[in-house]
């Protein structure tokens, strides 16, 4: 008895099952449509490295999972592969054309800088951080994903991680309604999946044929029928769900809870991903708390709205409100004491000078879900929306952004009433100092603020004595001083506060940097100052308005004159809020030609503000 137990023969059953080829197409196919899901976000450069990281891993795992290595040593051996390609990679997306050493150094000093500036809830300025945590994330998720299919035909081990990845980029990424065509192509071949892996057909198709029975011809097909059968009907109940999602309140309520903790999620990890908001700051489509100066993004010609205006005269330019920030800190814009309310039963503060109301209409080439305004808007028609403001006191709030209740999508319209008020230089240069209490939070400067930066807004103070003067001095300044930019080659260096290191060292940068300076100074001089993004005009108020006439502009109040602006990039010479009274405008312009002063015809609500540039400014009164 224990002879023949020891000389039983050895199991000819393999330790593993083998390799479902189908299976594994499938699985390549999954993380393909993942991989095309994070590309289409287009948040920065380098998304290609990542989706080739995921697929190479992919390929990789499923190779592993045909051997008999144990799952430790291919996850060394993953290791030890993603020590010397991940690193490669990265290092030439941040300094393609320089020495490898070279490219290495500069990735180790971005990468220390955007940690250091992560690890102390600073904001991070560089998208670095990001990418690599990204590539590292789709290295493992590919590796994990090729050895599980090719290994242990698994199912949900192979099913549910691209799932949540792809789930996570659709809610950072949610409001091109064109993108959910990657959750139904991925919702299909998870179906095809489940059915290869669940019913078995080619092991029953084999076991039938080892007992000799008749197997007919066109099975596969009826087999293939149903399963692309139920992946459409799921596909096309997916496609309707958002309709009955606002049919059902109850269900928009319900997944409102399930979602909430998902939302304190985003909201902690808001710093990481604050550089790729920044690089695509005229791009978005939903209200951010934040603004990041960043790196800045290359100018597109794509096309972000057509808007029916007032007509222009004299060549002066529209410029169309998207959402003001009222706090700066450490590189960083933020929104501060506002409120969510609805749009009925408030007033907005009007300049004290007469004007009139006039209507505008946007139709959107791309989603939206803030509205495109004016300076001074009274109304927003046609679609439900509230406002993000800033209570006032007395029923009266500053609107900061208006923000449609659901994304719009891409060729919808809606109808503004904005005022617009022609104010004239001097209007403007006596409006005085005298401004209303609640301006407290427009004076807010950062503690740390360098002392050249406090030294230069002084200097520039005295050479003139009123507000309008010193912003004009300051405009002028700034355009004469500092290099237009974009994008910027590399970040502030760790700590060093980018208005003292835009100002002093690199003295170049693109139009966020220019606002930013400004406001920081012209706050400094005790005058009230704020941040604005949107867009310039085109050729003509109603060209197409296309991603490059994106903006950040300073916002002055002239105290019960309204907000005055500037353009202050030297791309920008000229700054309209809306179109006065032509016979006006043209008296104005004789008596500035007669002066020798610059035409200043509108600050507030939508007036004209074409402000001369000097051939010569002052230097550098340090």
């Amino acid at each position: 008895m224990s002879a023949s137990f020891h000389n039983k023969p050895p199991s000819t059953q393999p330790p593993h099952p083998a390799p479902d080829g189908v299976l594994v197409l499938l699985g390549g196919f999954l993380l393909l449509t993942l991989a095309g899901r994070l590309e289409a976000t287009a948040w920065t450069a380098g998304l290609g490295l990542a989706s080739g990281a995921l697929l190479l891993a992919y390929g990789l795992g499923a190779l592993a999972g045909v051997t008999r290595w144990r799952w430790p040593f291919v996850a060394l051996l993953a290791l030890a592969y993603g020590e010397v390609l991940l690193p490669l990679g990265l290092a030439r997306s941040v300094a393609r054309l320089a020495p490898l050493r070279v490219q290495l150094v500069v990735l180790a000093q971005r990468l220390q800088g955007a940690w250091q500036d992560f690890a102390a809830d600073r904001p991070v300025g560089d998208p670095v951080l990001f990418l690599a945590l990204l590539v590292v994330a789709a290295w493992a998720l590919g590796w994990f994903v090729g050895f599980s299919v090719a290994r242990r035909r698994a199912l949900w081990r192979v099913l549910l991680p691209p799932l949540l990845a792809l789930w996570v980029i659709q809610a950072y990424d949610p409001y091109v309604r064109a993108r959910t065509v990657y959750l139904l192509v991925y919702s299909g071949l998870a179906m095809l999946y489940l059915a290869r892996h669940t019913f078995g057909f080619g092991e029953r198709v084999r076991g039938w044929r080892a007992r000799h029975l008749l197997i007919p011809l066109d099975l596969g097909w009826d087999w293939l029928r149903v399963a692309l059968g139920a992946v459409v009907l799921v596909g096309v109940l997916a496609w309707h769900l958002p309709r009955w999602e606002a049919a059902l309140p109850g269900v928009r309520e319900t997944w409102q809870r399930v979602t909430r903790p998902w939302e304190r999620i985003q909201r902690r990890l808001g710093r990481l991903v604050e550089p790729l908001q920044g690089t695509k700051v005229w791009g978005v489509v939903g209200y951010a708390e934040r603004l990041p100066l960043g790196l800045g993004v290359p100018e597109t010609d794509t096309l972000v709205f057509r808007v029916e205006a007032p007509r222009a005269v004299l060549g002066e330019r529209y410029y169309w409100r998207m959402q003001v920030y009222t706090t700066y800190r450490q590189g960083l814009w933020q929104v501060q004491n506002a409120a969510s309310m609805a749009p009925s039963g408030v007033a907005f503060p009007r300049p004290d000078e007469a004007g009139e109301e006039v209507t505008l209409r946007f139709v959107l080439a791309q989603p939206a879900l803030v509205l495109y305004t004016a300076l001074y808007p009274a109304q927003v028609l046609d679609v439900p929306y509230q406002l993000r403001a800033v209570l006032l006191g007395e029923g009266l709030v500053d609107p900061l952004a208006f923000v449609a209740q659901e994304p719009l999508p891409a060729g919808s319209g809606y109808r503004v009433r904005a005022w617009r008020v022609a104010l004239t230089a001097e209007q403007l240069r006596q409006a005085g100092t005298d401004y209303p209490s609640w301006v407290a939070p427009y004076l807010q400067v950062p503690e740390d603020i360098s002392a050249r930066v406090r030294q230069l807004a002084a200097a520039l103070a005295q050479q003139v004595d009123n507000p309008y003067d010193r912003a004009q001095m300051l405009t002028a300044y700034l355009r004469a001083q500092m290099a237009y930019r974009n994008p910027l080659p590399a970040p502030p260096p760790p700590g060093k506060d980018p208005v003292d290191w835009f100002l002093f060292e690199a003295q170049e940068g693109f139009c966020t940097y220019y606002a930013t300076a400004e406001v920081v100074l012209l706050r400094l001089m005790g005058i009230p100052a704020r941040l604005a993004v949107g867009y310039a005009q085109g050729a003509t108020p109603t060209a197409p308005i296309r991603c490059a006439s994106g903006i950040a502009t300073p916002g002055r109040r002239c105290t019960s004159l309204g907000w005055d602006g500037c353009l202050l990039s030297p791309r920008w010479r000229v700054l309209l809020w809306c179109a006065p009274a032509i016979g006006h405008l043209l008296r104005r312009w004789g008596k500035a030609r007669r002066s020798g002063s610059p035409l200043r015809s509108g600050c507030a609500g939508g007036g004209w503000n074409w402000v001369r540039v000097p051939r010569s400014a002052p230097r550098h009164p340090l």
